[in-house]
């Protein structure tokens, strides 16, 4: 929409500064002798008979001339960031966010124009959701006056937003330039918060009917409070044994939320949500009472899990706050990344689980071994994903064969997405014995586990558990495999 701007008027003064003082400067003393008037008949005047006036105090003002307003050159490029700041006004109605400009953006000498939003407030208060309002769109249009742009919510969670005005110049100058903050999106009605499955996932609960799933051993509880401390090791040599303990602040994971998962974001594929219903049957196989499932509506989201881009611009400080932006941590431009977070919960969330995170990018610097700029990088499908689901059900780093939380730097032995001893250590963490915020030593009076000699030898050296399940766990890890494999969205290899 073309608005046309209004000239400038220029101001003028009417009377010259002597005409003024002319009508307002009082008349001096005068001694008049035979003066005539003219047109009038002759007469004497006497000299005594004039009066002597005397002199008035009447003050004379002082004025002050009008400035003159130069008019503005509206055909000249800005100068600076400051020009256009002040030329430039933004207005919002809860839904619409409008700027107008008093030249066009072309006249000004923008080539690239960008609308920036990101969220107000740090990712555990937005439960997650705050990852997809970092968003930033291109106006290609540089020719108008006026411009509008409608907030939408990306997806239906209400949550409030940093809006900014990105303008590139032809001699190099950005200008980044705070147009609202802490702005609501507009509230979402029942039918947009509603959330929908692709054609084809669903939760088969009766898949894996069958399996019998056994009581919690000792080797189940040491893996289920075991971790890994440190690094990636690219093999067995380089493990630093002293870094893998039983740290006694470890405590049982059992957030009481249902566990209504969604996955959300531009970065998602298939199979994403072929691996998220492989992961809600094995998990509601180990505990039915959990009732793991796909959420339907955003409102019963407990666990989300976002697919989110990378770019440049995220690494960036708000011209709002001043400071790195509170997800710079959930952009890494130079390898792919994946995260669980627990800071919903720390932040009183009382009915979130936590959210997973998992990166895509587009590569500007290729680093990697096959890489070419323009690449889009992302973890393959879906190692990664069993991983991060495994964190939240509370699960640690390690260096067991075929955990999905291995910590092998070319993952040579995390080819199942989930081994026995996962199995057998989210067992424990679910168990309906165990609570909340257990210690080991209370866990293991819970289950009815002996603290015994081979109890504290483990304590000392964990990994001595690992491989050591009960057999059932490690026959239903294979069947877990093999349906997984069968998809044709699986790469079993993450970068």
């Amino acid at each position: 929409m073309e608005v046309t701007a209004t000239p400038h008027a220029e101001a003028t003064i009417g009377a010259t500064l002597g005409q003024e003082r002319a009508k307002v400067a009082p008349t001096r003393n005068k001694t008049i002798t035979d003066a005539k008037p003219a047109g009038t008949s002759s007469s004497s005047v006497s000299p005594t008979s004039v009066p002597t006036i005397t002199p008035t105090s009447t003050a004379i003002p002082i004025l002050t001339p009008a400035p003159t307003v130069v008019p503005v050159d509206t055909t000249k490029k800005y100068e600076s960031c400051q020009e256009q700041s002040l030329y430039t006004t933004y207005s919002n109605d809860s839904q619409n966010i409008s700027w107008k400009f008093d030249r066009t953006p072309e006249v000004a000498g923008v080539t690239q124009m960008y609308f920036r939003t990101s969220p107000s407030e740090h990712e555990g208060l937005t439960e997650g959701f705050g990852l997809l309002s970092l968003d930033q769109i291109e106006i290609t249009d540089l020719t108008q006056l006026s411009y509008q742009h409608k907030l939408i919510n990306p997806s239906g969670y209400q949550l409030a937003v940093d809006t900014e005005l990105i303008t590139e110049y032809s001699g190099g100058m950005t200008c980044q330039s705070s147009m609202f903050s802490d702005l609501m999106y507009p509230e979402g009605t029942e039918l947009e918060k509603q959330l929908a499955l692709p054609e084809g996932i669903d939760v088969n609960r009766s898949r894996y009917q069958d399996i019998v799933i056994p009581e919690p051993t000792l080797e189940a509880l040491i893996f289920a409070f075991a971790e890994y401390d440190g690094g990636h090791a690219p093999s067995l040599d380089d493990i630093d044994y002293s870094l893998w303990t039983v740290n006694p602040a470890q405590t049982i994971t059992d957030y009481s939320p249902e566990l209504n998962l969604y996955l959300f974001g531009d970065g998602l594929d298939y199979g994403d949500w072929e691996a998220a219903a492989l992961m809600l049957e094995v998990l509601g196989t180990i505990d039915p009472e959990l009732n793991p499932k796909f959420a339907t509506n955003v409102d019963e989201v407990s666990l989300g899990q976002f697919h989110t881009f990378c770019e440049d611009w995220m690494l960036q400080g708000s011209s709002i706050n001043r400071r790195p932006p509170n997800y710079r941590k959930h952009c890494n431009m130079t390898s792919n990344a994946a995260a669980y977070s627990d800071n919903p919960q720390k932040s009183g969330f009382a009915d979130s689980r936590g959210f997973l995170w998992f990166q895509s990018r587009i590569v500007t610097e290729p680093r990697h071994k096959g890489e070419q700029a323009g690449d889009i990088a992302t973890n393959p499908c879906c190692t990664i994903n069993f991983h991060e689901l495994a964190h939240s059900i509370g699960l640690h780093h390690n260096y067991c064969a075929y955990s999905s939380v291995g910590r092998w730097e070319d993952r040579p032995f995390m080819t199942k997405p989930f081994s026995e001893d996962d199995l057998a250590g989210f067992a424990v963490h679910l168990d309906r014995r165990t609570t909340h915020g257990m210690t080991i030593e209370e866990a293991a009076d819970a289950l009815g586990i002996e603290r015994d000699e081979r109890y504290y030898e483990l304590i000392e050296k964990p990994w001595l558990a690992c491989g050591e399940q009960h057999p059932s766990w490690e026959q239903f890890s294979d069947l877990i495999y093999q349906d997984h494999i069968s998809s044709e969205w699986v790469e079993t290899n993450n970068r």
